[in-house]
């Protein structure tokens, strides 16, 4: 079993950007060609094709840029989903609550490479002694947020880390108070999905009580 195991070219042909992204590049292009054709019209048809090529390469080639953005957060939960020892299950598609995240509490301001912590919904690899948090995108096909690693005591990724700090449970949800590396305040999540699961797993080992 493999978790995001497309290339980058299978990525580009079976992902699809968020809806600003694909809309603001698809009229930005648009009104640049509409610029050139407009200004050129007067000049023989190789000069405002040169002009033309100039803006579709030149967008392709910005395209193809933030498809490898989106694409290095979506192969880092695949390489993590290796890294991670002992047998591992993967759950799609789990309801997250995310309560007191503040972007601007990030220790350096300047460091983008950083989990965002802005969706509703995630896939969670979980082994052990710690999971792998796979925010998905509000919007767009095989759009993530860069992973992190919330652990309990060990842990055995390269990504970012966030150690569980305090946890509560009933029959709905389960709530986990977790320290990211990279932010000052503490973020909970909450899990609407896989609660007894969870429980369970929390309980094991548990260095919070």
């Amino acid at each position: 079993m493999s978790y995001h195991p497309y290339t980058f070219w299978q990525f580009v042909l079976k992902s699809r950007p968020p809806i600003n992204f694909g809309w603001i590049y698809n009229m930005g292009l648009l009104i640049m060609i509409g610029l050139v054709i407009y200004l050129e019209r007067d000049e023989p048809f190789h000069v405002m094709a040169v002009g033309i090529a100039f803006f579709v390469v030149g967008g392709t080639l910005q395209k193809l840029f933030m498809y490898n953005i989106l694409y290095q957060q979506y192969r880092a939960g695949g390489k993590a989903y290796h890294q991670l020892n002992g047998k591992k299950l993967v759950l799609h598609d789990l309801e997250v609550t995310v309560l007191g995240f503040d972007l601007f509490s990030k220790k350096k301001y300047f460091n983008f490479s950083v989990s965002i912590y802005d969706f509703e919904k995630a896939d969670i690899i979980l082994s052990m002694d710690s999971f792998v948090l796979n925010g998905i995108g509000r919007s767009g096909k095989n759009v993530y947020a860069l992973p992190i690693e919330v652990y309990k005591r060990n842990t055995s990724t390269d990504l970012g880390k966030a150690k569980i700090k305090a946890w509560s449970a009933d029959k709905d949800k389960v709530r986990i108070t977790i320290e990211d590396e990279s932010y000052k305040q503490p973020i909970t999540l909450v899990l609407k999905s896989e609660v007894k699961r969870f429980t369970a797993w929390l309980k094991i080992d548990d260095q919070t009580r």
